[in-house]
């Protein structure tokens, strides 16, 4: 999975030296790309309540005020444009992945628990019409059972990612609302959760697990953190039709080679445990 601080263009000039032929695309690179609207940085930078600017507590209060309502009012902008967009840009991006040997496996769409109904019908033409074969989103309560509709029109898959507080009893409820949930499993957000290996689980509901998501960092020539190599030892020698997904950190300084930390990751999935790319 590469960060949504790339454009669909730089994601695939990094795929072609690495041999990457699949790969988990952030559904906000995408937007950017068919031109959605730009909220102004300093919105960004505001908290998203109770300032300390050293004005009167009045004059803190007026000023959330106008920031609340101008982060309404780009929401609503944002809906428009979703209601309004065409997707037909999306076809030449879609050739040229093809034409480079990628396939987008899997859109990642973090915001769909506070989207609209028709964002989350977007969001889902959005992935299909990049081929992918699954939306990814939080597993946040009451979703499930919400998106199960969307999934059943759409012929989609919808897999879940871990928060640090789900339990394998939520995967498991989350699963019953529709056969076309998954789990999209993030080994570090799991391990930090104080949840134990995840092996159980994953024998358990491997059936239902669309992919592990791994850090990139945690991989590195022919060496493994545990338990990540045991994870995918055991993905491997169970043979399990699951896919397990590099994760990148966000560069938000530019420091990080991750082309370099890709490349070791790579290295030691194709040769130190013979998986395809």
């Amino acid at each position: 999975m590469f960060g949504a601080d790339l454009a669909p263009e730089e994601i695939l000039a990094a795929c072609r030296p690495l041999g990457i032929r699949a790969i988990e695309l952030a559904a906000s690179a995408v937007e950017a790309h068919l031109g959605k609207p730009t909220v102004p940085s300093w919105w960004l930078e505001m908290p998203e309540n109770g300032f300390d600017t050293g004005a009167l507590p009045l004059e803190e209060e007026i000023l959330q005020d106008e920031v609340d309502l101008a982060r309404q009012a780009f929401a609503a902008r944002v809906r428009e444009w979703r209601a309004s967009v065409s997707l037909a840009p999306l076809e030449p991006l879609l050739r040229r992945c093809q034409d480079a040997g990628v396939r987008i496996a899997a859109i990642d769409a973090p915001d769909l628990a506070t989207a609209s109904d028709p964002e989350v019908d977007h969001a889902f033409r959005l992935a299909k019409a990049l081929g992918a074969e699954a939306l990814t989103m939080p597993l946040v309560v009451g979703e499930p059972r919400r998106l199960a509709p969307f999934a059943e029109r759409h012929g989609m898959r919808v897999g879940f990612d871990n928060l640090l507080a789900t339990r394998p009893a939520d995967f498991a409820s989350a699963l019953a609302h529709s056969p076309r949930h998954g789990v999209s499993l993030d080994l570090e957000v799991w391990l930090a959760g104080g949840h134990g290996s995840p092996l159980p689980f994953l024998r358990q509901h491997a059936g239902h697990v669309i992919q592990v998501r791994v850090d990139a960092a945690a991989l590195g020539g022919t060496k493994a953190d545990e338990p990540a190599a045991e994870v995918l030892r055991d993905i491997l020698d169970n043979g399990w039709p699951v896919r397990i997904t590099l994760g990148l950190a966000p560069d938000a300084d530019g420091r990080l080679d991750r082309a370099a930390i890709l490349a070791r990751a790579l290295d030691y999935c194709v040769n130190g445990l013979r998986l395809s790319t």
